[in-house]
């Protein structure tokens, strides 16, 4: 009886582990990081056991490099967890901005074969084909939208065309700004050249990003940013836009 009294109480606290940790990471996805932040400091390297806390991390992690990391494990060490495809969307993502498309296109294509329920399945059918679009895969291009026309009629394609990447522009890094404000943090990189690919990738959208040098626990970092914004609306505005048009995801901090 003590021994099944003491599993119930373990279950039941995983549990509600699990709730809290999925109500944190709906909690970032709104733009609000800082109790994510909180919680994962009370925890070790060694304690993200779940997939749900790998993900978690990844979404706050400032280091995108690292970040990838994170959702690369959940990947391979949980591939029946809900959450893989999540995980795979977020490396495709990181793989499309960085102008790696032909890797991007490996991820979204394993997520719209492997994980047909997967709920936002329709945006991966499209980033999958603007990859391909980019990457010169005419053949494959073809081949997946009659795949996605059959079985996704609301798929539109009237925006895919055959086209070739645009050249990018460079950007220097700017000195930390000394304007005050909320901003949009769009993705934070060790290497200049990964920060650099992200600006160029707002700046041709039409956004006002940039590059500044920072520092999070030790590390050194290219981050990009778009602001100042006078009201956290406005940024959060920005933030849901460029989530929409460019699949990006972006944290509002304040300065």
């Amino acid at each position: 009886m003590y021994k099944l009294i003491c599993l119930l109480l373990i279950t039941g606290l995983s549990f509600s582990q699990s709730k809290d940790v999925q109500q944190l990471i709906r909690d970032v996805e709104d733009g609000n990081i800082q109790a994510a932040r909180d919680y994962l400091s009370t925890l070790t390297p060694s304690s993200l056991t779940s997939a749900d806390l790998l993900y978690l991390a990844g979404l706050v992690e400032s280091d995108s490099e690292r970040a990838v990391e994170l959702y690369r494990k959940i990947v391979s060490d949980y591939p029946d967890d809900a959450i893989v495809s999540d995980a795979m969307m977020k490396l495709g993502e990181y793989y499309y901005v960085s102008g790696l498309y032909v890797q991007a296109a490996n991820w979204f294509k394993g997520v719209v074969d492997d994980h047909s329920e997967y709920e936002d399945v329709r945006r991966s059918a499209k980033l999958l084909l603007k990859s391909l679009n980019i990457a010169g895969e005419s053949e494959m291009v073809r081949e997946y939208t009659q795949k996605f026309l059959a079985e996704i009629p609301d798929l539109w394609d009237d925006d895919i065309q055959l086209k070739s990447p645009a050249q990018p522009v460079r950007y220097a890094v700017k000195s930390p700004s000394s304007a005050s404000g909320f901003f949009l943090q769009v993705g934070a990189f060790s290497q200049i050249e990964g920060a650099n690919t992200r600006a160029d990738l707002l700046v041709q959208s039409g956004y006002s990003a940039y590059v500044e040098p920072s520092e999070s626990g030790g590390k050194f970092l290219n981050t990009v940013l778009l602001g100042p914004f006078t009201a956290r609306e406005d940024a959060k505005k920005t933030k849901d836009l460029i989530k929409k048009e460019l699949s990006l995801d972006a944290f509002i901090v304040q300065k």
